[in-house]
């Protein structure tokens, strides 16, 4: 009897260390799973590219859209007609838009469009969408001595990325036969952000 007592004894305290190693064991696996979480949020971070930061770009490009009205043979004038269109192709918002369009020869090519001289009061009460102004007072001196017609919008301070600013409808009159020059209309765009200008992927030329 004393030994099955003592069997029972013994198998009593062998229960028992077994079950305070499980839950030993069951604390253990608990403390490693957390560990393993964490390493495997340390790899996913490094594993993920690091995103570059947003290259800023100011950069804008402008073009000339025309279309030539052919004159008869005994007519001396010869027309075009077109826009002058500036684009903000950059990332950045670009601010005070200028244009220069120049012509060769001065003396036998005229520029004209939508351009305001002076204000007026029907001006005040009728204004345009779109609508220009010589930057410079002197302007009739400048486009004497240079062949340059320096204007900027009334309606425009600044270019968002992507947009467009036109310069529509202009008009241009160039006399046949007077001179042997060809003539030539170029074009160029300024703003704050680019003091030194772009110029026009294309120009208007030709042989009169």
């Amino acid at each position: 009897m004393y030994q099955n007592r003592l069997d029972h004894s013994t198998n009593k305290d062998l229960i028992i260390q077994l079950k305070q190693k499980v839950i030993h064991y069951k604390s253990e696996v608990a403390r490693y799973k957390n560990v393993v979480n964490d390493y495997e949020k340390i790899i996913a971070k490094k594993e993920t590219p690091v995103s570059k930061p947003k290259e800023m770009l100011i950069e804008s490009t402008a073009h000339f859209n025309y279309s030539v009205l052919l004159p008869d043979l005994d007519e001396e004038e010869l027309l075009v007609f077109g826009n002058f269109i500036i684009r903000n192709t950059g990332t950045e918002t670009l601010h005070h838009p200028l244009i220069c369009i120049r012509v060769r020869p001065i003396s036998y090519v005229r520029f004209g469009g939508k351009i305001k001289i002076r204000e007026t009061k029907k001006d005040a009460l009728y204004s345009t969408s779109e609508e220009w102004r010589f930057v410079h007072e002197n302007w009739k001196s400048i486009v004497k001595d240079n062949g340059e017609y320096w204007l900027q919008p009334n309606h425009c301070e600044q270019l968002n990325p992507g947009e467009t600013l036109n310069f529509s409808n202009f008009d241009i009159r160039i006399d046949r036969g007077i001179t042997k020059e060809n003539a030539r209309i170029e074009g160029f765009a300024y703003f704050e952000e680019l003091s030194t200008g772009i110029k026009s992927l294309n120009s208007i030329s030709f042989s009169v």
